[in-house]
């Protein structure tokens, strides 16, 4: 089964979309626990762990013991699930949460950003997003352009120093990016 996104191919957004991924591209591969760390804002959703991965080759072969969410900006792979096999294609995001047993790999490579969160923090992730945004587990990206913005924030501030504020707006840029995940695609106009 083949599982592709499509979107629309405009000049300028493509343009707009490279000098992002370069701007990415300078960031290294890394990955960050932050949940015991100060936060400003007392309750919110909060990013427990979170990564960047540029050129990713390795397999991921578990069951998913907390709950998280894998953005796909640049690749192919081939998600193994309940028996299916599926080809992946970015843009895409993949929910993964707890007893979610999934094995992906990247054919050659891709590049992904990853958001975990507190196993006790799936009830709170079920009270704010309706219940349809979770299935399927896997959706394109309707706002690549939106979508390479705020990874780029996100790279920035996980590969910098951590100044007071930082935690909290990394949790707010991941709900961000699960906001722009849940916006319907862009209308276009017919010619």
């Amino acid at each position: 089964m083949e599982y592709f996104f499509y979107h629309q191919h405009i000049p300028h957004l493509l343009f707009y979309m490279d000098i992002l991924r370069k701007n990415i591209y300078k960031q290294v591969s890394v990955q960050k626990c932050i949940y015991q760390m100060p936060r400003l804002i007392k309750r919110q959703l909060q990013v427990e762990r979170i990564g960047f991965f540029h050129n990713k080759t390795e397999c991921v072969d578990r069951t998913f013991v907390r709950p998280s969410v894998l953005f796909c900006i640049s690749g192919t792979g081939v998600l193994e699930e309940k028996g299916v096999t599926q080809t992946l294609h970015a843009p895409f995001l993949m929910w993964n949460l707890t007893g979610d047993r999934k094995r992906y790999i990247p054919v050659e490579n891709w590049d992904e950003l990853y958001i975990g969160f507190a196993q006790s923090d799936e009830k709170l992730l079920a009270s704010i997003f309706s219940e349809d945004f979770f299935i399927p587990r896997l959706r394109p990206l309707p706002h690549p352009e939106e979508t390479f913005s705020v990874v780029s924030r996100l790279t920035e501030l996980i590969n910098g120093s951590f100044p007071e504020g930082t935690y909290d707006r990394i949790d707010l840029l991941a709900q961000e990016m699960l906001l722009t995940a849940m916006l319907p695609p862009p209308m276009t106009m017919a010619r």
